[in-house]
């Protein structure tokens, strides 16, 4: 296998580096490491810098934090806390007025929609009572007469004729050729 399979960009390289410096590597990515370093002087190079640092940073001084560190850290940790609580707090009153009064204006605003639906999608009821008044005016007279055959029997022998003037068609309008008469 190839060291360039496992250990592609530069990057791979560098991480798989300092893990094995820090002997953290499983032993297969060790052995392509030790390829690698074998063959590629650039990584050998990079190798000893990565080492050198390391070196470098122990020679440092240690500063011994105390427990005066520790509780100002906290301190600053829980203050933050709090000033976020408090903002927190501070912003919720206002979200549940705007959002009780868009709950309001919500539900108004269905129940408008709603009458109107209704409204559009059911029968008129005094719409169909308007439009059948002659019928109902005349509903006693109209009982009488028994059913429509009998009103078809009367209509064809004409035992009934209207004055002229008088006369509608089936729409309810008097005819053109009357209309005109009555107008000049």
């Amino acid at each position: 296998m190839n060291s360039s399979d496992s250990l592609n960009t530069t990057q791979d390289i560098h991480d798989n580096l300092v893990a094995y410096l820090d002997g953290e590597l499983d032993a297969e990515t060790a052995r392509r490491v030790d390829d690698l370093l074998s063959t590629d002087p650039q990584v050998r190079k990079d190798v000893a810098e990565l080492d050198a640092s390391w070196n470098l940073l122990e020679r440092l001084p240690r500063t011994e934090l105390g427990e005066n560190f520790t509780r100002t850290t906290l301190e600053l940790v829980a203050e933050q806390a709090e000033e976020q609580l408090k903002q927190s707090k501070v912003g919720q009153p206002k979200k549940r007025i705007f959002g009780t009064v868009a709950l309001i204006a919500a539900m108004f605003l269905a129940g408008v929609l709603g009458v109107f639906v209704a409204d559009w999608f059911s029968p008129n009821k005094n719409a169909v009572l308007l439009e059948n008044l002659p019928v109902i005016q005349q509903l006693d007279q109209l009982e009488q007469v028994g059913d429509f055959e009998f009103l078809q029997q009367i209509h064809e022998q004409n035992l009934f004729q209207l004055p002229p003037e008088e006369q509608v068609d089936a729409g309810g309008e008097v005819p053109q050729e009357q209309n005109g008469q009555q107008g000049g």
